[in-house]
């Protein structure tokens, strides 16, 4: 499996449900060497890590690599143009952890692959699963050697990303996905995405939506009373034009003309962020729309605990992993009706991203209406109680199988 992040080193959703999956597809009994660039943790017991930066030491020592290192012994988002400004701040900032990838990522993407190559021609592997465009090249590499099935699992594709492709990536994302012999899915509205812009042919595609863990979570039902004087909304996800913050500035400003009690929470980072921030400011709004940065899991799930409404404004949004985090810590929801998310949660109210003015209705209506908030979270339990990532592993394991089998899928 090739990734291109993973906890605790994430900077979004596809680190956590790289996560998600690799443990519950080892559940299912899958050996599971996951190859990314770079980690400084031990690997869990679950997965074999090996980065391409060890093997690359290894094999300018003059060492040779053992299949021993790379066969497992037990069952990112960034766009390329803001890439090289946010790795300089990461450099100035000191942050080991932030400095998993090299100064210029397309160099990063193509050793990557060389290295993927390497690590195949000492493997012995059944099936090659690789993650979102970053990891689609080594994917490529590893299966020359191996002829093993290649599975290219989108997470996002560069439509949803940017409003205007990157020819560069909309290339390789094309090529790639054409060259899998599976490609995954996390929501049929992401599917419908692949076949209409890469023109993938619906035979080689499948759906696996992501999952969410309950355990330790608040699990939705009745919340208690508050005697609050401020109610918090909560925007969390990137400040980039995927995620609509810009769309949740001007609900927030339409709600703030009905009600004053108030506070919008923006955790997140990106290259809106700067023109947002002023935006806010022009606007008079700074004392209720605050910007919490990027925050950690812990930080994140104390907002949770203190916001009263939930709101995912996307333009386009693959799935919308955050949703359902929020959801199962007790957080009633309003979402973009352009997300994947929505084809599962048919108790949450949905709006187009561009609606500001249903957005702020709908989310003005749950804010008043405690018998509102408490009837979404009963009756979407049963679906977050579905959506589990064993489910999702049990999905690809089956796949594997068949692939491995050569039986049609």
């Amino acid at each position: 499996m090739f990734g291109w992040e993973f906890p605790p080193l994430i900077s979004g959703g596809l680190g956590v449900a790289c996560f998600g999956l690799t443990k519950a597809i080892a559940r299912q009994g899958g050996k599971i060497t996951l190859v990314l660039p770079r980690y400084y943790e031990k690997s869990p017991k679950f997965v074999k890590i090996v980065t391409t930066d060890s093997v690359l030491e290894k094999l300018r020592s003059g060492k040779s690599l053992k299949k021993n290192e790379v066969m497992p012994l037990i069952s990112g988002y960034l766009r390329p143009e803001d890439y090289e400004q946010w790795y300089k701040e990461s450099a100035t900032s000191g942050s080991k952890a932030k400095l998993i990838y090299g100064p210029d990522l397309y160099s990063e993407i193509e050793k990557y692959a060389w290295m993927g190559q390497k690590i195949a021609e000492k493997g012995d592997f059944d099936i090659i699963h690789c993650h979102d465009w970053l990891t689609y090249q080594a994917g490529v590499a590893a299966k020359k050697i191996l002829g093993a099935p290649l599975v290219m699992h989108v997470h996002s594709i560069e439509a949803d990303r940017a409003p205007f492709s990157n020819p560069r990536i909309f290339k390789i994302e094309k090529q790639c996905l054409n060259q899998a012999d599976l490609v995954m899915c996390v929501s049929r509205y992401t599917l419908e995405q692949v076949k209409k812009n890469y023109q993938v042919p619906e035979s080689k595609l499948v759906v696996v939506h992501n999952g969410v863990d309950l355990a330790g979570s608040a699990r939705p039902g009745k919340r208690p009373d508050r005697a609050k004087k401020v109610r918090q909304i909560l925007y969390l996800g990137r400040l980039t034009w995927q995620k609509g913050p810009e769309y949740l500035v001007e609900i927030a400003k339409l709600m703030l003309e009905k009600r004053k009690d108030l506070r919008f929470i923006l955790a997140g980072w990106g290259d809106l962020a700067h023109p947002i921030i002023e935006r806010v400011a022009e606007m008079g709004l700074g004392d209720h729309i605050l910007f919490g940065g990027f925050l950690d899991e812990l930080d994140v799930k104390k907002l949770f605990r203190n916001s009263d409404l939930f709101l995912l404004p996307s333009a386009s949004e693959p799935f919308g992993l955050v949703v359902l985090e929020a959801l199962s810590q007790g957080v009633p929801a309003v979402i973009s009706k352009q997300s994947g998310v929505a084809e599962l949660l048919d108790g949450v109210p949905k709006a187009d991203f561009w609606d500001t003015n249903q957005f702020a209705r709908l989310s003005l209506e749950l804010l008043e209406s405690p018998e509102l908030v408490d009837q979404q979270l009963k009756s979407i339990l049963p679906t977050l109680e579905q959506l589990n990532w064993n489910r999702s592993g049990k999905v690809c394991m089956d796949n594997y199988k068949s692939l491995a089998a050569g039986r049609p899928l």
